[in-house]
């Protein structure tokens, strides 16, 4: 009886440690929740990850947080927390002030600044989103960003790849951050003629 007390009592220690451990780094939310849940079902052992890994990925936040600093981000981000607190309107547009709440929730959840004069178009069906995105890589001459959650190695994956390929021979800057689950299926080698090429190629949340 008494070690079942015993374990239960270690077990209250390590959920305690791991609550303090985990909300005093600077983290995402989703990574803050993630952590916990490895400290809590693996007690000593998920400290041992959490060490060995865990501190890794807080070196590369912390270095993010300098690179903010230095761009005058964190400067940015305080203006327009000071101005939402004083009931001044960011986006100086009618009706805008719906929006209010969900700009101070961005802004606090990840730092994402308010921007205007952007120009976004809306492609809500598959084949004219792939119709734009091929026009408008092939008259790409400076830069080329790429963000998706989802690329398949299926006919469009490799022709959207071939594309980037060659802009990149042809000098262009071509960037790709993909999401390591939405794009699982993915090859090891399937980027590995554009980087060669010079492209840039990184996952969110690289597991492999």
């Amino acid at each position: 009886m008494w070690i079942w007390l015993v374990l239960g009592f270690l077990y209250i220690i390590n959920a305690l440690t791991a609550i303090i451990t985990v909300f005093r780094s600077h983290r995402d939310i989703s990574a803050v929740w993630a952590w916990l849940l490895v400290l809590l079902l693996l007690p000593v052992v998920g400290f041992l990850i959490y060490f060995v890994f865990g501190r890794k990925l807080r070196a590369n936040r912390m270095q993010d947080l300098m690179t903010q600093r230095l761009l005058g981000i964190d400067d940015l981000v305080d203006q327009q927390q000071q101005a939402l607190a004083a009931g001044q309107p960011l986006i100086g547009t009618p009706g805008s002030g719906g929006v209010s709440e969900l700009v101070r929730t961005l802004l606090r959840a990840d730092d994402a600044l308010v921007t205007t004069h952007n120009d976004v178009q809306v492609l809500a069906l598959r084949e004219a989103f792939f119709k734009q995105l091929f026009e408008d890589i092939a008259v790409a001459t400076e830069h080329i960003h790429i963000e998706a959650y989802t690329i398949r190695p299926d006919a469009i994956g490799h022709q959207l790849r071939d594309l980037l390929i060659e802009k990149a021979h042809a000098g262009v800057t071509v960037r790709v951050l993909y999401d390591t689950f939405g794009s699982h299926d993915l090859p090891n080698n399937f980027w590995k003629k554009l980087t060669a090429a010079g492209g840039q190629v990184e996952r969110f949340v690289a597991t492999k």
